[in-house]
């Protein structure tokens, strides 16, 4: 853009006269300005601004510029008495590519003392991108009498992407600075050329464990064999870096080690501690402790890891040094590898490691004295069930627990089987064994918190309420579940507020538990919120809240039981009609006013009677007394009732019950009665079986027939069914809800029939009751098949669904149409771990033939010809560790699960999917590593999920795999 010469006086102005930011900011923006006056603006901004910001921003802008008139005044720059400008200088003077410059730059860096070492890298980048003019004036200060200058050429000439002069990087190998010679190693790898070999051989030798390392990196990349004897002597060496670079550059030269010696010395290099412990070869123990001294606390780690782990009593002094070692970590492997060990002169050491400042050393240090066992352990492991934290107090339990003690107090035995998760035995010691409890609380185990929680509520102190509502969170189902068990049993009023919230939880489980509680608290309070659960989406809380209702005694309580009645569920039915009967006199007056009600649905009539009759109530109007005698009378088709029994024997005509219809329909033809409304002549003819008059009522129809296809008589379902099939797309609805219907013995098959014959409306409501109702996927994906075309693209939709079962019925279904428009849904479940191998046999039959790479890997896995993806491994891996990145989660389950079936122990594969979960991994790719049944998987994603305090799912949703959507109509059985 064009600013034009107006702006550039306005600019100077600003450059010369305005505050501190609009200088920066004028000389950072100056450089798009396309008049050349703008660069001398800049020259004098960089000469005579007083902020060393704004010089460094105008230096950085004629960088931007490149205008070669800018050379000399940023050479002059380099001097300037702030670093920042020196530097931005030397970066726009790079920019330029004007070798008079490097010279000036060099000496920069002699004068600069406070130069940071990520200024100085900076520097070697910015000398190395001259390119080639670089390499003389480099050359001639590689022989500065300043070490600085030194490292600072030697850098410099390592990454210069010309090739680099040889000779003088070989002298500064003998360098006085370790800088230097690091440098110049580094360098002499990246040249290529032979004769660097032997100075670098020579440099293994050098008393810095950097350059050592540097320079078995350089042999690595040089690929020359002679340096394999050298390499493989230090691959022993006392520094970390050094065996570790030594390792990987002799796999880069193709070396395989020829004896065990060798094969010992390259994985302690290598640092495969779990490798070395595997191989159990005892010629390890020497060269181990030896290296114990590495500087590394990971080596330091690592080393005494496998010294445990090979079992040699020679480690014993050693591993007991480590126990005073500065890193904590250390510490711990050295407790840990104590008790593997298995050698008494471990447990004084031992025992004042339970002493120390960090509880992950206290925790393996008592585990270990469990492990060596001795009576002098048992008082120190007594004394550390007291440890403030929670985990070195459980280890300690459990170590006291192989040793038998004796405990002088009844005080201490609270404490050992509170921390043991045995909270059963400590409750019948009495009010001691409260605060050991309320510790457990803590326990790192769920078991032992839930058993805590649970003990606490038997042993009746109310002190507990407010540490168990504070378990109303925990992450595990089971602990916040035994909490609201004991906060009911502890009756105590600070609880219901709490329990209350608690009935609006996520979880299912947590919500009947809060129902329960507030049943045994018997607070009135909860009669609104236990009311408003009877709408719950998921039955086993409506069961709950009708039981919890029945115990609180109160009429608004008898209210809602009445509303229960209604439920269609015969679970919560006869729980409310339970509850209604043990309440006794306080149901009786409203259970009176629904029986009267012609408003009230006719179930809730038929159970009412029968409630008030258990109640031994008495009819007193003339009208309770009719509705007595019609809806409770089993033998009312044997009498003759009057004109007063029409209100209630009409009703009567949409009992739930064949028979209970017929009789009624039969008592109102004798009165000679005839149907006032279209809604009542069609439950009359359902009543009577007359299918073919109610097909021909048709919508008033429908709501009779769809009660009439749910009725306890077979020959009842099957000829509504088939009278609804007959009725067009007003019947779907219906039927859909009685293939919903629950009840004892009940068949779906029937109303399914029916759908089947409706066709096309039916797909839509189908697919969605194969969502919802897994139990009825299979039936539902049967009656689509039967339906044919229309149900072709509302299956493939459902190949999408989160639900594995149904898309596994999807695709089975989608295999029997055999139909060529479902190939493209079908080609993208291949990759699904659950549903992947019926979409294979789909395309199978379509004649289908994949197109790229990514369709053959999954199409051949599906199909399981593992042989001919191991053929092309280099693709198969691609294409799996592209569905590993991906966000399609059962693709994620279905590469984790491939790679784990064609290369079970192909470690690489591990180490870059454990890379990926540490990178950025989510619950759910953890939770899938879990399930991949590969142990190293399962550990890294436990151990992820426990630095973020996550869970993989709560135990309910664990132990129901097909509840992983809420159940909205009935329970799953």
């Amino acid at each position: 853009m064009n600013i034009g010469p107006p702006s550039v006086e306005a600019l100077s102005r600003l450059l010369t006269k305005g505050d501190y930011n609009a200088r920066k900011l004028t000389a950072e923006r100056l450089w798009r300005l396309r008049d050349k006056r703008a660069v001398g603006l800049l020259v004098t901004t960089l000469k005579q601004d007083k902020s060393w910001h704004v010089r460094a921003a105008a230096a950085k802008s004629l960088g931007i510029r490149r205008d070669k008139a800018a050379v000399e005044p940023l050479i002059a720059a380099l001097k300037d008495k702030h670093n920042d400008v020196g530097v931005n200088a030397a970066r726009a003077l790079a920019s330029l590519g004007d070798e008079r410059a490097i010279r000036p730059i060099i000496e920069m860096m002699r004068t600069a003392m406070m130069m940071n070492p990520m200024t100085a890298a900076s520097m070697e980048q910015t000398l190395a991108s001259f390119g080639p003019v670089a390499v003389e004036p480099l050359t001639e200060a590689l022989k500065d009498k300043d070490a600085r200058i030194r490292r600072l050429a030697a850098g410099a000439l390592a990454k210069l992407d010309v090739k680099q002069p040889l000779e003088p990087l070989i002298a500064a190998l003998t360098d006085k600075s370790s800088g230097v010679r690091y440098r110049a190693a580094g360098g002499l790898g990246k040249t290529g050329d032979k004769r660097a070999v032997e100075p670098l051989i020579a440099a293994l030798a050098d008393g810095s464990d950097d350059v050592r390392a540097e320079a078995s990196r350089a042999l690595g990349n040089l690929g020359d064999k002679r340096a394999v004897k050298a390499l493989v002597a230090i691959l022993l060496n006392k520094g970390g870096r050094t065996r570790s670079a030594a390792a990987r550059a002799l796999k880069k030269l193709d070396w395989k080690p020829t004896n065990p010696d060798e094969r010992v010395a390259m994985l302690i290099a290598s640092s495969k501690w779990y490798d070395l412990i595997k191989l159990g070869d005892k010629r390890a123990v020497e060269p181990l402790i030896g290296l114990l001294g590495d500087r590394s606390f990971q080596e330091r780690q690592g080393i005494t890891r496998a010294l445990g782990g090979l079992g040699d009593k020679r480690a014993v002094k050693p591993v007991i040094a480590m126990l005073k070692d500065k890193n904590w970590g250390t510490r711990c492997r050295a407790a840990e590898a104590l008790g593997k060990l298995g050698d008494k002169r471990a447990v004084e050491p031992l025992i004042a490691a339970i002493k120390d400042e960090d509880e992950q050393v206290r925790t393996a240090a008592a585990m270990s004295l469990g492990q060596l066992g001795g009576k002098d352990a048992i008082r120190p492991l007594i004394t550390a069930l007291n440890d403030k934290d929670a985990r070195a107090r459980k280890a300690a339990g459990e170590a006291l627990k192989g040793l038998k003690p004796k405990f002088d107090n009844d005080e201490d035995r609270a404490k050992f089987l509170a921390v043991t998760g045995q909270c059963d035995k400590a409750v019948k010691l009495g009010k001691v064994s409260f605060k050991p409890l309320l510790a457990a609380l803590e326990s790192p185990d769920d078991k032992t918190r839930a058993s805590a929680a649970a003990a606490l509520g038997k042993l009746g102190d109310k002190r507990a309420v407010m540490p168990l509502l504070k378990l109303l969170g925990d992450r595990e189902a089971k602990v916040s579940n035994a909490s609201v068990k004991s906060l009911g049993k502890l009756r105590d009023k600070r609880a219901i507020p709490p329990l209350m919230e608690l009935l609006k939880d996520k979880d299912w489980f947590m919500r009947c538990a809060a129902a329960n509680a507030l049943g045994k608290l018997g607070d009135k309070r909860a009669v609104g919120p236990l009311a408003d659960a009877l709408k719950d989406t998921d039955p086993r809380v409506r069961l709950a809240a009708v039981e919890a209702l029945g115990g609180l005694k109160d009429k608004k309580a008898v209210t809602a039981l009445i509303t229960a009645l209604s439920i269609e569920n015969d679970r919560v039915q006869n729980r409310a009609w339970k509850a209604l009967i043990d309440l006794g006199p306080l149901s009786v007056e409203p259970l009176a006013v629904k029986l009267v009600d012609k408003d009230a649905p006719v179930t809730l009539r038929l159970q009412a009677v029968d409630i008030l009759r258990r109640l031994k109530w008495r009819p007193v109007t003339e009208r309770q007394k009719v509705c007595n005698s019609v809806f409770g009378d089993p033998f009312l088709g044997r009498r003759q009732p009057g004109p007063e029994s029409i209100e209630p024997l009409v009703a009567m005509l949409k009992a739930p019950r064949n028979r209970s219809r017929r009789t009624a329909a039969g008592c109102l033809q004798r009165l000679e009665w005839k149907p006032g409304t279209e809604a009542e002549r069609a439950c009359f003819f359902v009543a009577l079986g007359r299918w073919t008059e109610a097909v021909r009522l048709g919508a008033p129809a429908l709501k009779p027939l769809g009660v009439a296809v749910k009725d306890s008589d077979k020959f009842t379902r099957v000829a509504a069914a088939g009278t609804l099939s007959k009725m067009g797309p007003g019947a779907v609805k219906p039927l859909i809800a009685a293939m919903k219907n629950r009840r004892q013995f009940y068949d779906p098959k029937p109303p399914a029939k029916a759908l089947a014959k409706i066709g096309a409306p039916a797909v839509k409501p189908l697919v969605e009751l194969m969502k919802t109702h897994t139990h009825l996927a299979r039936i539902a994906a049967d009656t689509l098949v039967k339906i044919g075309p229309p149900a072709v693209m509302p299956l493939v939709e459902a190949l999408k669904d989160e639900n594995d079962y149904v898309r596994e019925y999807a695709a089975e279904a989608l295999c029997k149409l055999n139909d060529k428009r479902s190939i493209p849904g079908l080609v993208a479940t291949l990759a699904d771990d659950h549903a992947g191998s019926t979409a294979a046999e789909a395309l199978n039959k379509l004649s289908w033939k994949p197109s790229n790479n990514a369709e053959r890997v999954h199409y051949l896995f599906a199909r399981r010809q593992n042989d001919k993806l191991l053929e092309r491994w280099s693709v198969t891996r691609k294409v799996l560790m592209a569905d590993i990145h991906s966000d399609h989660r059962p693709a994620v389950k279905n590469a984790v699960y491939a790679l784990g079936t064609l290369k079970p122990n192909d470690r690489q594969i591990t180490d870059e999917l454990i890379r990926l979960l540490t990178d950025s991994g989510s619950v759910v790719l953890a939770e899938d590593f879990i399930e991949s049944g590969r142990p190293r998987l399962r550990r890294a994603a436990r151990a992820w999920l426990k630095r973020r305090q996550k869970e993989p799912g709560r135990m309910p949703s664990m132990r129901f795999p097909e509840m992983n959507r809420s159940i909205p109509d009935d329970f799953r059985r």
